[in-house]
């Protein structure tokens, strides 16, 4: 925007001095309120990115300390197999399919358990009343006693608990498997981006210096009357798209990021 109200500038002093059409004002003009409107677009959708950070993270302020998204604690980015595992020792998903398969075990620890002999000591000490003839004394009074039970026949009960025990274990094996292999698909894509964001960034720097370059010669050019003002907008508009591409590098390589921190299991806020 500087830029385009500096050409303003520019083009209105040599339009008094007559050295160019009213033209070019208004082109300028209508570049500055395009420019703009998507100065507003970026802001309105900054602001919802706001309110969704708000809103996922309970966090309502921001400063410097929340704002530089260095929370990723992994050692290598490229080293798929250690953030895998870190998953699985992190991740909520990982544990709780975990989980599952301890409570089904100690499930059937405890059920089976009611399939074997079970040998119990009953036994009882009180005051009690009702003996002959005085049935409202009352007397010191004790018992004991042992009971055995031997389930001999439970009709199938013990073997069909077994297989659904069996079956639940196998399904929750397969799920921990399928969820892995979904993580390390998902860590895979979120790594990959985060390497080609990174490259792009690295690249798109010299573009931006060439851009830059350009932008200074176009203006030396225009304002000793040697170029057009259409040639200095473009070279303008290119290195706007330029660094406009940048900052949507660094978005997306940050989205990702927060990505690879959730697929981890890390609370960075």
């Amino acid at each position: 925007m500087s830029s385009l109200n500096q050409t303003k500038k520019q083009a209105e002093n040599k339009l008094k001095n007559g050295d160019a059409l009213e033209l070019e004002v208004l082109t300028i003009n209508s570049n500055i309120d395009a420019e703009q409107n998507k100065k507003v677009e970026l802001e309105t959708l900054l602001q919802k990115q706001i309110n969704v950070l708000f809103y996922s993270t309970g966090v309502e302020t921001i400063n410097s300390l929340n704002t530089n998204f260095s929370f990723l604690v992994i050692n290598n980015i490229a080293a798929k197999e250690e953030i895998v595992k870190q998953a699985e020792e992190t991740n909520l998903d990982f544990k709780l399919t975990k989980q599952k398969s301890v409570l089904t075990l100690n499930d059937w620890n405890i059920n089976k358990r009611t399939y074997y002999p079970s040998l119990n000591l009953i036994g009882n000490v009180g005051m009690r009343n009702g003996y002959q003839p005085n049935i409202d004394d009352l007397k010191f009074n004790y018992l004991v006693g042992v009971s055995l039970n031997a389930p001999l026949f439970q009709g199938g009960r013990f073997k069909q608990q077994k297989q659904l025990f069996e079956a639940t274990s196998k399904l929750n094996d397969l799920m921990l498997v399928t969820l892995k292999k979904n993580y390390e698909r998902d860590i895979a894509q979120a790594t990959a981006d985060i390497n080609s964001y990174t490259t792009r960034l690295m690249n798109v720097q010299g573009q931006i210096h060439q851009a830059q370059k350009a932008l200074e010669l176009s203006n030396a050019r225009y304002k000793n009357g040697i170029a057009l003002q259409i040639e200095y907008i473009n070279a303008l508009t290119t290195l706007q798209k330029i660094k406009l591409s940048a900052l949507n590098y660094e978005y997306q390589k940050c989205l990702s990021q927060i990505e690879l921190t959730r697929l981890i299991g890390n609370k960075w806020w």
